[in-house]
């Protein structure tokens, strides 16, 4: 009997490590945030940083939250000496490269809360590539200031 349970000790550490190792080319999301809304409003904007750390240009193809309708991503432009905001469709980050998104330029618009979003709550943001490849990643609600 002692042997039988050696033998399985010994199988199972064999098997340690053995799991799936994490993928060098990937899409991580760092540091999302989003600030609560203004009392009544139903639009927020979330900042990060999307990094593309794959050999392969990506495009972003769709991207929904747990508290919320609908998001898009916009971009700040200057033009014709005023600063307007834009949707951005099919936004492609070049390999190996970073997409900032930050107030007064690219930003996710999120439109249509479910319900009260409050400072120190979280949630999660999920984005959609070209190809079927997609992130999830939390995004904490800070408070302004």
């Amino acid at each position: 009997m002692f042997r039988l349970i050696g033998v399985f000790i010994l199988v199972l550490v064999g098997f340690t490590g053995c799991g799936q190792k994490p993928n060098p080319e990937s899409v991580i999301v760092k540091n999302a945030f989003m600030y609560p809304p203004v009392p009544g409003s139903q639009v927020g904007a979330i900042y990060m940083v999307l990094e593309n750390q794959t050999s392969s240009p990506i495009v972003v193809n769709y991207i929904h939250t747990t508290i919320a309708d609908r998001v898009e991503v916009h971009q700040h432009i200057y033009e014709d000496g005023m600063m307007k905001m834009r949707q951005a469709k099919h936004l492609k980050i070049p390999a190996k490269q970073k997409q900032l998104f930050e107030p007064g330029g690219y930003h996710l618009m999120v439109f249509d809360f479910y319900e009260p979003i409050t400072a120190g709550s979280r949630f999660t943001l999920v984005i959609e590539f070209e190809g079927g490849q997609r992130v999830e990643a939390p995004v904490d609600v800070r408070p302004q200031g």
